[in-house]
């Protein structure tokens, strides 16, 4: 059976084959959090989500022998990478012009059904409109537990918060 990457969770047994140089362990990190970071990345208005998502989990690749703990830890640690990594680029855009288009339509495959793309992109824009309009601190604590799906706690730890700060955000922007 094919592995659904938007469901596939982290183990510590997955991560420990992963620190013993398992090839397929390391995929299964990469299926695990790929999809989970662009999302995030992506939400945060960067403009090429999978650049973010392939740095960071390059980061975590590359880190693991130097890594202890478990699957928790290291979800909530490849989310503090993509997070940083995020506040980097946001500094690095707003000191330098942004050049305009949507580069994006026209590298549109051909076998995409056009009109179902439109009303997918449509919604996207939608939901990001209203992200933006939050508070950043709001923005990221939605993001970060319901797109990356980490819980209170590693959303706290992240964002370098308390836990219930974390929960009064998220009561605050829904």
């Amino acid at each position: 059976m094919p592995l659904n990457p938007s469901r596939t969770e982290l183990s510590d047994d997955v991560i420990g084959f992963a620190r013993a140089g398992d090839r397929m362990a390391m995929r299964l990190i990469y299926d695990a959090l790929g999809p989970r970071v662009v999302g995030y990345a992506r939400g945060q208005g960067i403009e090429d989500p999978d650049v973010v998502a392939n740095e960071t989990l390059y980061r975590v690749l590359a880190g693991l022998d130097g890594f202890t703990g478990n699957a928790t830890a290291l979800r909530s640690w490849a989310f503090t990478i993509a997070h940083n990594l995020i506040v980097d680029e946001h500094r690095r855009t707003a000191r330098r012009p942004v050049s305009g288009g949507d580069a994006a339509l026209g590298s549109m495959p051909a076998e995409v059904d056009v009109e179902t793309a439109a009303a997918a992109r449509v919604e996207f824009d939608r939901t990001l409109a209203a992200i933006n309009g939050l508070a950043e601190a709001q923005r990221d604590v939605l993001l970060l537990r319901h797109v990356a799906g980490l819980s209170l706690a590693e959303t706290a730890g992240v964002l370098g918060k308390r836990t219930n700060a974390v929960k009064q955000l998220q009561h605050r922007a829904t």
